[in-house]
């Protein structure tokens, strides 16, 4: 698949920033895993875990960044699929440590990681969350409140799905929010004709999203995400034939069908326990472990 010259030129400009630090990915895990050695050693335990959130989340970013750059300027999708895979467990394990006023004390933030985790269906994220996270959510953005509540609603995690349908229906919202609010109501009504709409407000909104990065802008995730939801429910549909060109990557969506099991980069060169993490995706986590280590290499 082809990217128009404006996103290729974008995702080199945004390559280049990242070169000019890190060469290799282990380059940009030592360097947190530093600026962790100097703060984090003499800081109090509850500073030191909020230090740690920060860094797993810098590393997320990272990742999901240069799966999406390496996606548009070399077409390779395995190494998207595997960056994402890896950028969603290091957001999961960032949500398990923290603590909930690293966030201002919302419970509905992790739903975006949910989301780029279902993108590529990557059920052990998703699994793992439903697992350790209870609804409902009830603090936050209400617009992320409802969106958070609409999704586990949809994955039969919800104690109220049809509270959760009326409040997906009535809510006023911008037009890239209403959109994911119809998909969501849709699905729990298997209202075709509604999904279908939102689903194509989805795609003609990313680029005009403005709480989207510019890489977010060239692949709508969000679609593949809510395509998956509904294959998920329903099984294969034809309709989504109407939808195969950019921003949805109709290549992620076939090469998706070939994946049995996700896999994320081998950190564990640079980091043994933050490699642990990512692969066990536990209940809870100490941060004491990772703190060990980094004493053993100072």
């Amino acid at each position: 698949m082809k990217f128009n010259k404006k996103d290729t030129n974008e995702a080199q400009r945004i390559l280049d920033i990242y070169n000019e630090d890190f060469e290799e990915d282990g380059e940009k895990l030592l360097a947190e895993i530093m600026l962790l050695q100097k703060f984090c050693i003499n800081s109090e335990p509850d500073k030191q875990i909020n230090f740690i959130v920060s860094a797993l989340g810098h590393l997320s970013k990272y990742f999901f960044d240069k799966g999406i750059f390496t996606r548009v300027l070399n077409e390779n999708l395995p190494f998207m699929i595997k960056a994402i895979s890896t950028s969603t467990r290091l957001s999961y394990t960032a949500d398990i440590l923290a603590d909930p006023s690293y966030s201002g004390g919302y419970d509905c933030l992790h739903v975006f990681n949910m989301f780029k985790a279902l993108s590529i269906n990557e059920t052990n994220v998703i699994n793992a969350y439903l697992q350790n996270t209870k609804p409902p959510f009830k603090n936050g953005h209400q617009s992320t409140v409802l969106l958070c509540n609409g999704l586990y609603a949809i994955l039969g995690k919800h104690p109220a799905p049809d509270v959760i349908i009326q409040k997906l229906k009535s809510r006023k919202e911008s037009s890239f929010f209403r959109a994911m609010y119809d998909c969501m109501y849709s699905l729990l009504e298997k209202n075709d004709e509604v999904f279908f709409r939102g689903y194509e407000g989805l795609i003609k909104g990313n680029k005009r999203q403005s709480s989207h990065s510019s890489l977010e802008k060239m692949i709508c995730l969000t679609a593949h995400a809510f395509k998956n939801l509904y294959e998920r429910l329903n099984g294969e549909s034809e309709k989504f034939n109407n939808y195969s060109k950019l921003p949805f990557d109709e290549e992620l969506n076939l090469h998706l069908k070939t994946v049995k099991k996700h896999e994320s980069f081998d950190l564990s060169y640079e980091s043994e326990v933050i490699n642990n993490w990512i692969n066990t995706l536990p209940t809870s986590i100490n941060h004491t472990d990772l703190m060990t280590e980094i004493y053993n290499r100072a």
